[in-house]
């Protein structure tokens, strides 16, 4: 996962900008053009003047902006929108960590918080820290352990510059000092500010800290292949309309319970089958009890069920209705079937089946079938031993 760390504040001559900056990369440019115009404010490590560690895989840099331009400029956007635009308020105090962002100028994890200073408006300095990264799962997933870590930097930054402001005020008072000083002394460095001359390199070294923590490896897996393939769901809705409603119910009723049924083309057994979980086994049955002929009737010894199984008539009502268009009822069927079959998996797993069980999933008498026929299937427990998540 790309994902840089930016310390940005909030300059009265400048606006909102960035003051520090901590990337990962593979390789170090030896040609770096970083130009940035500060004052005092702005002021944390020269441009020519680099903070760098590496580890077996990465080189971690802090520099006072960032090593790409484009990058440098989504920066500058999300210190601008975490000072002025976005707003977050913990405890009823402005301060606090919030997300925002979007797939084109990326994700964006900012803690807001304040620094004491004497000779600012308002007595205080704002301040920032994003986590700006591409890949927006991974850093939501992680929200919990980037808020604690970017809380203890700011908390603190925040104890060494109380330190300095009641050293300031125990010789004079705040309004004295600015009243003193004017205007044009009250801008001053994070490093006066808490009276910590390597402060920028301690953030080095906490930014590299979170750059280098598992959360931001890239973890190789296989994601497992989908458990059902509706991929003829416009056939199976231009067969509804062609055959009579009867015929089409038998034919779904005997699919989705397993009994064995001879159709008269592939094509037709082919898109009734969809309509199970892939890699099921056929009927055991050695001869056939449904038959489907060219003419679209069916030969059904028995008859069917006075209340058909909840999945065939949600099947059919999916299927009747023209408002789900062809690609919505391709995901639709689709869940469902993958709904049965969770529930058949449960059944399978459970050590003992009760009222009480079958109750809680909805699976009411004439369900029973459906459930008996998915739950014999192997790959109920196979889907469940796989490690999808195992490293490569």
């Amino acid at each position: 996962m790309e994902v840089t760390i930016a310390l940005g504040h909030f300059c009265d001559t400048h606006g909102p900008c960035v003051v520090f900056c901590t990337d990962r990369v593979k390789e170090i440019s030896e040609d770096l053009h970083l130009n940035e115009s500060v004052c005092n404010a702005c002021q944390s490590i020269q441009l020519d003047t680099v903070y760098a560690c590496q580890d077996e895989d990465w080189y971690y840099i802090s520099t006072r902006t960032a090593l790409d331009e484009s990058r440098a400029v989504v920066l500058k956007d999300a210190v601008l929108r975490s000072l002025s635009i976005e707003v977050v308020q913990e405890e009823s105090v402005p301060v606090g960590t919030m997300y925002f962002g979007d797939n084109k100028r990326g994700h964006i994890i900012s803690h807001v918080f304040d620094v004491k200073d004497s000779f600012a408006r308002g007595f205080k300095r704002k301040y920032c820290i994003v986590v700006l990264s591409q890949d927006q799962i991974s850093l939501l997933q992680h929200y919990d352990f980037i808020k604690e870590n970017l809380k203890k930097i700011s908390s603190s930054i925040q104890q060494k510059a109380s330190k300095v402001n009641t050293a300031e005020q125990s010789v004079h008072s705040q309004r004295e000092v600015r009243q003193k000083e004017g205007y044009k002394t009250n801008q001053r460095s994070l490093a006066l500010l808490t009276g910590e001359p390597n402060i920028f390199a301690h953030l080095h070294m906490w930014f590299v800290f979170l750059l280098r923590s598992e959360i931001y490896r890239s973890i190789p897996h296989e994601v497992p292949d989908c458990p059902v393939d509706v991929s003829a769901a416009k056939e199976l809705r231009e067969l509804y309309k062609s055959i009579p409603k009867d015929v089409f119910r038998t034919l779904v009723h005997c699919t989705v319970t397993g009994i064995k049924t001879e159709y008269y083309d592939a094509r037709t057994e082919r898109i009734f089958n969809q309509l199970l979980p892939v890699n099921f086994r056929p009927p055991s049955t050695e001869s056939c009890i449904c038959s489907c002929s060219k003419e679209n009737k069916v030969h059904f010894v028995g008859c069917l069920p006075q209340k058909l199984p909840t999945l065939v008539c949600q099947i059919e009502q999916a299927i009747s209705n023209d408002t789900i268009p062809e690609p919505a009822l391709t995901h639709h069927l689709s869940s469902l079937i993958i709904k049965w079959l969770n529930i058949a998996c449960v059944v399978n797993w459970a050590p003992k089946i009760t009222k009480e069980l079958l109750d809680s999933l909805e699976i009411r008498k004439c369900d029973m079938p459906v459930v008996t026929y998915w739950a014999s299937q192997s790959n109920c427990v196979e889907s469940c031993q796989i490690d999808w998540f195992e490293k490569v």
